[in-house]
């Protein structure tokens, strides 16, 4: 088993590299080695890096391969491997790839080989290997990308897979990666990717993890990252996704939540983000999507987060994102509902009648120029928080061929 088998072949010889492996059963009898010398680390290392690479791709082909993985019995060798080797970093690593790859896709085959990850443990084994090897980046993002792919999906099921990477104790352990390798942008980015799909729903195992979540401290570490790594706009869109969802629901929990989110410095970090990388329209899109959840309610401590944000300049630049990006999908309804919230909490209204005007808004009229200062701002409205969104797995074909583990991953949403 070469551990990297197919590097700097191009991208036909690489395809054609896969089908030969499939068509001469070489999951099948890879497998079959690494049962077969269950006790020979190196072998299981080398093993789960070729089966990754033989089964990389998201196509029709790949998915195929995939299901041969699964059908051969790959997953519970590769939960084998993970308990028989916890000390050894490079099998947690390999392991955490091959998995990684395999649990990619939200189709009726691709969420049953997610249920099969976590029937053979695998959630588990990537919470130990954490716990095991937290000194490691690449086993930090590995298995942060792990369990983000075994936790896609929507439904019951999905829900019931991240409350068991909870019981597992998932977050707990990504506070502590995120808090050890705070200078890691794969190692943040990664995290954040794997927080947005365990933290999702709304119901009360749901909002039962958001606020285990808050309790970890994971609002302060996800808005830590935001403004360590300023420049990195996957870690920017990642990190609003995941504030995002950490701060939805309609309990008194998320009032909580979304004063620890302010109180840590998003609304500051946010215009940053939509400042610095303004020609993105996805970190825009979620930074709106985070904004509106972090400042939604009707008591007296949300009406303040809204004025703060407003003060921060995040209404204009709702406005801004609406007119730059509005082909975007979600744009220009994210942006409509972000400045339509802030509106309400701006005390100046002179620089409310401003903002419509400088925007080319129809609602600014003559009478308004004319009446400024006689413009009264209407009470808000009862507003609640977004549903959190759970994110498609996570498909890096340049790291299945040997890429540097964590390289900036993209949703398939």
């Amino acid at each position: 088993c070469d551990p990297n088998p197919l590097a700097g072949c191009s991208a036909v010889t690489r395809l054609a590299c896969r089908q030969a492996a499939t068509r001469a059963g070489f999951v099948q009898h890879a497998t079959l080695g690494m049962a077969m010398h269950a006790g020979e680390a190196d072998l299981q290392r080398a093993a789960c890096l070729a089966v990754r690479a033989v089964v990389a791709s998201d196509d029709q082909a790949g998915r195929a391969r995939k299901r041969g993985a699964v059908d051969s019995g790959f997953l519970q060798c590769a939960s084998g491997a993970m308990a028989a080797h916890l000390a050894h970093a490079g099998v947690q690593e390999a392991a955490c790839l091959a998995v990684r790859e395999i649990c990619i896709g939200t189709d009726a085959a691709g969420l049953l080989r997610l249920q099969v990850a976590v029937a053979v443990g695998l959630l588990q084994r990537a919470v130990h290997a954490m716990a095991m090897h937290a000194g490691v980046v690449s086993v930090q993002v590995a298995a942060c990308q792990a369990v983000r792919n075994v936790c896609a999906g929507k439904g019951a099921a999905h829900l019931e897979r991240a409350q068991a990477a909870v019981d597992a104790g998932f977050l707990p352990r990504l506070a502590s990666a995120m808090g050890t390798h705070e200078a890691s942008v794969h190692v943040q980015e990664a995290a954040c990717w794997a927080l947005c799909n365990v933290c999702v729903g709304t119901n009360a195992a749901a909002l039962r993890r958001l606020q285990g979540a808050a309790h970890c401290g994971l609002i302060t570490h996800v808005v830590g990252a935001m403004a360590r790594h300023g420049s990195e706009a996957a870690v920017q869109q990642a990190a609003c996704k995941a504030l995002c969802n950490m701060c939805a629901g309609s309990d008194e929990g998320q009032t909580h939540r979304a004063q620890a989110a302010v109180e840590a410095g998003f609304l500051l970090h946010a215009a940053e983000a939509m400042v610095s990388h303004s020609g993105d329209a996805d970190v825009v899109l979620e930074a709106l999507h985070a904004l509106f959840n972090v400042c939604t309610g009707t008591e007296e401590t949300a009406a303040q987060r809204r004025q703060a944000a407003a003060d921060a300049g995040l209404l204009q630049l709702a406005l801004n994102a609406m007119s730059a990006h509005g082909a975007q999908p979600g744009m220009e309804s994210a942006g409509k509902r972000v400045s339509q919230l802030l509106l309400h909490r701006i005390c100046d209204a002179d620089l409310c009648v401003d903002l419509i005007i400088s925007c080319g808004n129809d609602d600014a009229t003559a009478e308004d120029r004319a009446s400024k200062d006689k413009t009264q701002l209407v009470a808000p409205t009862v507003v609640r928080p977004s549903p959190s969104r759970t994110l498609e797995s996570e498909n890096r074909d340049q790291n299945a061929e040997g890429a540097a583990p964590g390289s900036a991953a993209d949703a398939h949403a």
